[in-house]
């Protein structure tokens, strides 16, 4: 997820998507989530082009492979497993 505070208020209201900042036709709904901002704390609803989301997971997924103790030998943790989904996503 980006850092709250690069965010604009479409991306922060869940108008826009938190990545690229364009409206999705069929948003992924990514859960409201709780982030401090100016010092407030602040909840937020951000969506995603699904297209997005997957290249992030896709990303994500490598990076923690290669440092989970769990998946390092080959025994993937729940974490991996649902970032490999979301990164096959369309």
């Amino acid at each position: 997820m980006p850092k709250v505070d690069v965010l604009t208020d479409g991306q922060l209201g869940g108008e826009a998507c938190v990545w690229c900042s364009v409206r999705p036709r069929d948003p992924l709904r990514l859960g409201p989530r709780l982030s401090a901002r100016a010092g407030t704390l602040h909840r937020w609803f951000p969506i995603a082009h699904r297209r997005c989301a997957a290249e992030k997971a896709r990303k994500v997924y490598e990076l923690h492979r290669r440092t989970c103790a769990r998946c390092a030998p080959g025994d993937y943790c729940p974490d991996a497993t649902g970032l490999y989904r979301l990164s096959q996503s369309p």
